[in-house]
Formats: structure tokens, sequence, C-alpha cells
């Protein structure tokens, strides 16, 4: 792969850090021998810093956890951004490595969170990505970090995950793109995946991108967002509000959907406050959910060849192997219990529907019933 140069590499470094436009202009002023003065690089000696381990022959781009699961921040430079985020439940600080990827900290827990599921709400940022994963759905992995002792912060040991977006690209909230009352706590999926539909078409129409594109992404969003669904009611999350998914611009103007990021209140967890569901309890259950859609040929073999081979202890290795994570014997038995039990729904939902022959067969809806 080849190098930046200098000057490509402390500009974006600098754009990642929060420099302000008018302090970019400065920077890129001095970068191109057009203003010499050394307070500008003096002022951001953190970037130049960065930039000679980038060229250093010991340079290593991979950043991986050590043997207690924990990425230290001593062996690598790491730099905190300038940047914050508007929702500040969600995060509090970019981390900027030296390769410029961006890690952001992460709250450990919601104050909402019951306190005797603050364990199982932690665990769940670690495991469930590996899930999704088996499903073939992107997905933010999450690790431990820790702070160099000199830092003296409050918090040394933390949560962080990369960036889901890359330059140039911006996320756009469901509640953006699906409007409702703050009051309704369930939401209609159909409607959800209509006015979803209608936003990407009015989006590419404004933004004069060719219809035909419209139309894949469309079915792209449809498809994806009814995967995420069905994953949803696998780890039975209890928190599907429109600020946990949503689309991503990416930097040719094209839309697509964004990967999994919330699993704060799944496997159970429960909140201190109300829960938010994204479909109407004529869906809620998964044998009615995979029926709805069983006509549909994708889904059938998306079902039959990602979701009911799942392989529970696989997503717990690969979850040990990525981010050094264990499971406690406690938790593990609670994971495997919840997940074949939801699982196991799923399997027998499928083989309702569709019996041996794999070909479809209508059966009588059955009363509410929430996945536990």
């Amino acid at each position: 792969m080849n190098k930046l140069s200098k000057k490509e590499y402390i500009l974006k470094a600098a754009r990642l850090y929060g420099l302000t436009d008018f302090e970019l202009k400065d920077l890129e002023d001095y970068l191109n021998g057009n203003f010499d003065n050394k307070y500008i690089a003096k002022r951001n000696i953190k970037l130049f810093r960065m930039y000679h381990t980038y060229i250093s022959p010991k340079y290593n781009e991979h950043i991986s956890v050590d043997e207690n699961g924990i990425i230290d921040l001593d062996n690598y430079l790491f730099i905190i951004s300038k940047r914050r985020l508007k929702d500040s439940k969600i995060g509090r600080d970019w981390l900027i490595s030296s390769n410029l990827d961006s890690y952001l900290i992460t709250n450990r827990h919601s104050s909402d969170i019951n306190s005797k599921w603050i364990k199982i709400s932690e665990k769940n940022n670690f495991l469930l990505p590996q899930i999704a994963k088996q499903l073939e759905l992107p997905a933010t992995i999450y690790y431990k970090g820790k702070f160099p002792e000199k830092s003296q912060r409050l918090e040394s040991v933390f949560f962080m995950t990369k960036d889901l977006l890359k330059d140039g690209e911006s996320l756009i909230l469901g509640d953006e793109i699906y409007k409702r009352k703050k009051d309704r706590v369930k939401i209609d999926f159909e409607d959800l995946l209509s006015e979803t539909a209608k936003y990407i078409k009015r989006y590419y129409k404004k933004n004069k991108i060719n219809s035909s594109e419209a139309e894949k992404v469309k079915d792209e969003v449809r498809k994806g967002l009814i995967k995420q669904t069905i994953f949803n009611k696998l780890v039975f999350n209890n928190n599907e509000g429109n600020s946990k998914w949503g689309l991503i611009k990416q930097e040719d103007s094209t839309l697509k959907l964004a990967p999994i990021y919330s699993f704060d209140y799944c496997s159970g967890v429960e909140s201190s406050g109300k829960s938010h569901h994204r479909v109407l309890h004529k869906k809620e259950d998964v044998e009615t959910f995979i029926q709805e859609y069983a006509d549909e040929e994708w889904f059938r073999k998306w079902i039959k060849e990602k979701v009911i081979t799942l392989d529970i202890d696989k997503a717990i290795n690969d979850m040990k192997n990525e981010t050094g994570m264990n499971l406690t014997e406690k938790e593990n038995e609670y994971y495997k219990f919840s997940l074949k039990r939801n699982l196991d729904r799923i399997k027998n939902a499928y083989m309702q529907v569709f019996g041996e022959s794999d070909s479809p067969k209508r059966v009588k809806e059955e009363p509410e019933d929430e996945i536990r």
C-alpha cells in the first residue's frame, strides 16, 4: 500500500483531529511553503509526531489486543481528537491512531440499564457482532482499550470501536428518515420500509443520481432492514428505536445501509425506562415475521443457509480470537441458553412455513409471543 505524502497525511490527520476550516487553511499554506510561521507546526506538533511514526521503519498498521484482551495505548501512538459527538450518551472522545483510523470511546453502559444487566450489556458489544458476522450482516466491532498511566484519565479502561464511516461519509439516522410521534413505542415495520424507500427515491432525484441506481439501493436497504430485524429477534433486542439504524451517505453521494452498531439492550437486557420496537405486534413474533416474507426466494435462502446454521460456539471463539474477551461460565451458559432458544424458534418457524420440501406453506397466525 502506497504511503501518503507528508502534506496528504498531515491534512487528513488535521481534519480527523477537528481543526476548523480557518486552521486547516493556515496549515495547508504552511505545508505549501506559502506561510512561513513555525508556530503553526508547533501548535500541531501531535500531528507531525504521528507522521514521523507513520513513516518510521518500525511502523506497523496492525493494532491488536494483548493477553488481557486490551489495546494498550502505551504500545501505539494515539491522540485524542477535538471532535465531540452531539449525543453524549453514545460516547465522549475520538481517538486517532497513527494509521489515521478513528476509534470512538463509547460510554461503558447507559444509566437507563437495570444494574443487574450491566455485565451482559457490556459483553453484548463483543459477542453479538460475531453473531451478525455469521449472518453476513456488517456490524461494528468493540474492543477494550487502556490509557497510559501517565495520562491520569479518571477512567483508564474503556470501550472503543472503529469509526463506521470512511472518509467523506456521513450517517443519516433513522429518525431523519422515518418520522413518528415520540410517544409511539411500537413502529409499523412495513410503514418503515415504505417511508425509507420513498426517502431514497426523493434523495436520488434531488441529487440527480441515476434512477436505476435508486431502485437497486431501495432493494438492498429493504433486504438489509429485514435481515437486521431477524437478527434483533434472534438476540432479543429490547431497543430497536429509530436512532439505532441508519443510512450512510457515501463520498460519491450514494446511499447504503449502515452496519449494526447498537447492542446494549440485546440478550434480554432490561431498561428502567421505555423500550422501543421497530415492529408492531402483528409481526413481533418471529413465526409471523418469517411467514410474511416466505414468498421471497432470497429470504428463504438466507434463513436456510445463514440463520438456522448459526454456530454459537464459533461466535464465542471468534469473539475471543478477535477481541480477546472471554465469557464467564455463567455468561456462557446464559448466552447459549437464550440464543439457542431463539434460534430454535426460528428453525421451527422455518419448518412450519416451508416443511421438508422448502416450498411456502401458510400457517395460522398465533397469538403474540415475544422471544425471551
